[in-house]
């Protein structure tokens, strides 16, 4: 078992290209033996958004404080604290903050993407 606080974890700025004011903590990996998904805190600055990006896996959000969007291709959602992502395979998108306070999330991936 392992127990530890997300905020102990330093939040390193996103350096993909179309990526602004974005920092990610890698909470649980494969390096702390997570034998298979990979558990991930992003935060988005007031403006600040994930690249335009699809995977070839699903990804799971769950929206901890502030308001933002997922734009899932052509189409925008709005997202609030309590609100929960399924993102399909091979579907494009991006987050982006659309408020005035940080927009904390968490992401669920697969450890082998």
């Amino acid at each position: 078992m392992i127990i530890k606080n997300f905020e102990d974890i330093s939040a390193v700025p996103v350096a993909m290209a179309g990526a602004e004011n974005v920092k990610l903590r890698e909470v649980l990996t494969a390096r702390e033996n997570a034998p298979n998904f990979a558990l991930r805190v992003f935060d988005l600055e007031p403006g600040g958004f994930t690249p335009h990006h699809d995977h070839d896996y699903e990804h799971e959000v769950f929206v901890l404080s502030g308001q933002g969007e997922v734009t899932e291709g052509e189409t925008v959602h709005q997202l609030t604290s309590g609100s929960v992502v399924l993102m399909m395979p091979g579907v494009p998108h991006q987050f982006r903050n659309s408020g005035d306070e940080m927009f904390r999330f968490i992401c669920l991936i697969p450890n082998q993407s």
